[in-house]
């Protein structure tokens, strides 16, 4: 789930969610190898892979413009991995990341349909909670669900 809601996400953690939701249900997570390439090529310099490896087990932090690459080639908003947010980013922060947690869980067990409008961070939380009772599509690869949620 996210962090309790008077304590920021941690990179390891943004880090670690962006992995596990950029790649589609038939492909393995990219590699932070192959992130440090992808980097390197968007940001014109090598990328070390093993800073890649030391922000994503919590012992390494990385430079803002690495960051907002990772955000831009990833797909989410440029604020997801802000190392020192203030209360309203750190909102938007844990709904993104809420947003990232639900669509991973739903593309791992085959749901082809998901409507979130106007969701919360706490709408999304009780999507994720039913998604992730689902089985995960590797056991039910012909079995697929359709859930939805709208929010006033």
């Amino acid at each position: 789930m996210t962090a309790p809601d008077d304590q920021p996400l941690t990179l390891q953690h943004k880090l670690n969610r962006l992995f596990a939701y950029f790649h589609s249900a038939t492909e393995t997570e990219l590699s932070s190898g192959a992130l440090a390439f992808l980097l390197g090529n968007k940001l014109g310099r090598e990328i070390s892979t093993s800073d890649i490896l030391c922000a994503r087990s919590g012992s390494g932090s990385l430079p803002a413009d690495v960051c907002d690459a990772v955000c831009s080639l990833m797909g989410v908003a440029d604020f997801y991995l802000a190392p020192s947010p203030d209360d309203k980013t750190d909102s938007l922060i844990k709904h993104e990341d809420a947003r990232l947690h639900l669509w991973s869980a739903a593309r791992d067990r085959g749901v082809e349909g998901l409507i979130a409008r106007n969701a919360t961070e706490d709408d999304l939380e009780v999507l994720i909670v039913a998604v992730e009772q689902l089985p995960l599509l590797a056991d039910t690869p012909t079995r697929p669900h359709h859930l939805s949620v709208v929010a006033n």
